[in-house]
């Protein structure tokens, strides 16, 4: 049986992603987090215990929520917020996800060939609400767009694969006025998705991130730098349970075949008796 798990946990997660089934697992997210030295930006991979049905929608769910991790002192220490669970001291990492949050809405995931698409919206209305429109107000509310905006096209990535083409199609909903405001503007659509190497993410990527005052927070595989290609920032989902990435509308297919290789690894494992 030990020689069989492999293959079975690929029939749970090839079965599970084409249609409304769900399976339970643990799946990387990309958040934003801060150094509070040098208050550099920089994508941090997260784990999240998630029922997986669409894994981009729940790792873009976790990209927009806040990352609690243990602190070992009472006060915020830099960070800009702070909670109690059971007595410990917790500080919330993701960036994005401090004070009034932004709304994610699927629309649609489906493969063109190898090309993973996924559209949605995401709304800044509350966000751009609570900031006001002072110059101050409406920067932070681009500020904060587009950090999540750079990190669900690293979760894109993650789920498509390395060197695998993907496509966002991203409408944003909400933004305020960008007039006077400096850096690369923030476009609610764009004629084209958002894709790899998409010249439009590596300007805000080039503005915002600074992956080499990140070093504190581990080790390199564990942040994503600058340097690294959207498309190449880890292998598929499906490549995490021990077998090859398969597009989601292929799962049932890959199932049954799963299946007919249990019946002949069976059928020899009888013979040999």
């Amino acid at each position: 049986m030990t020689r069989l798990a492999p293959v079975l946990a690929c029939t749970l997660i090839g079965l599970a992603a084409p249609a409304h089934a769900t399976v339970d697992a643990m799946i990387p997210a990309i958040v934003i987090a801060k150094n509070v030295q040098t208050e550099g930006y920089c994508y941090l991979k997260v784990p999240m215990a998630a029922e997986v049905g669409i894994p981009v929608g729940e790792m873009i769910a976790a990209t927009l929520s806040p990352h609690w991790a243990l602190r070992n002192r009472s006060t915020a220490g830099g960070f800009a917020e702070l909670t109690t669970i059971r007595g410990k001291s917790y500080v919330n990492l993701n960036e994005i996800a401090v004070g009034t949050p932004l709304k994610h809405t699927y629309l649609l995931d489906e493969y063109k060939g190898t090309t993973f698409i996924y559209r949605a919206e995401l709304d800044a209305s509350d966000l751009a609400a609570k900031n006001g429109t002072t110059l101050a107000g409406r920067r932070a509310t681009i500020l904060k767009t587009k950090l999540a905006l750079l990190a669900i096209a690293k979760d894109m990535a993650l789920v498509a694969g390395a060197g695998n083409p993907w496509q966002l199609h991203l409408t944003i909903k909400g933004l305020p006025s960008q007039s006077g405001l400096t850096g690369t503007p923030l476009y609610a659509t764009t004629s084209w998705p958002y894709t790899a190497g998409s010249s439009l993410l590596a300007k805000y990527a080039a503005e915002l991130i600074r992956a080499g005052d990140c070093g504190s927070f581990g080790k390199t595989d564990e942040v994503l730098g600058t340097d690294e290609a959207l498309g190449s920032a880890a292998s598929p989902l499906e490549e995490s349970a021990g077998c090859a990435a398969v597009p989601g509308r292929s799962g049932a297919r890959v199932g049954v075949l799963v299946l007919l290789g249990l019946g002949l690894l069976l059928l020899r494992a009888r013979r040999r008796a």
